[in-house]
């Protein structure tokens, strides 16, 4: 409960994909805005490379962040391959992908303090492990990630109608 209302998943979501996405998907289509809504996504992550979460902190070199956020990058836009799949199959579920976002960020603020020690610095293998199921996701969909222009309803206008 701490990491889905506190750790990101609950408010993120809401502005990522409850609020960004359907607009992004009308104006440019799935695949080019999850591309784009990933960049951003990872962008709003930029502070946290400031902190020993992300490797970074006082004393770190521009090497490590230099090496540390393009990985990063490309996860979130895996990630994001994902979770709009979700919820472009979930009719908009937000929930559904609010669970996946929250399951992903226990596993990742669980994993600093795993006993082995190989598990400490996994960030590399899990970004090809979330790339490898966003391209059988994109493969699939064919690139449209479950999403149906039609299936979406567009908020009521206010209509005048005159006798």
């Amino acid at each position: 409960m701490i990491v889905f209302f506190g750790g990101g998943p609950f408010p993120e979501e809401i502005g990522w994909r409850g609020f960004a996405l359907p607009r992004m998907q009308k104006r440019f289509g799935p695949l080019r805005a999850t591309l784009l809504l990933g960049l951003l996504w990872a962008c709003w992550h930029l502070p946290q490379f400031l902190t020993s979460a992300q490797h970074g902190g006082p004393g770190t070199h521009f090497n490590t962040f230099a090496a540390n956020f393009p990985i990063f990058t490309v996860g979130c836009i895996a990630i994001s391959i994902i979770l709009t799949w979700i919820y472009n199959k979930k009719q908009g579920n937000l929930f559904s992908v609010m669970l996946v976002h929250t399951s992903i960020n226990t596993f990742s603020m669980i994993q600093p303090y795993a006993a082995n020690p190989s598990l400490k610095e996994m960030d590399i293998s899990f970004t090809i492990g979330f790339v490898f199921v966003a391209l059988i996701v994109l493969i699939s969909t064919r690139g449209k990630l479950g999403y149906d222009k039609y299936s979406y309803t567009v908020p009521a206008q206010n209509i005048n109608i005159r006798n």
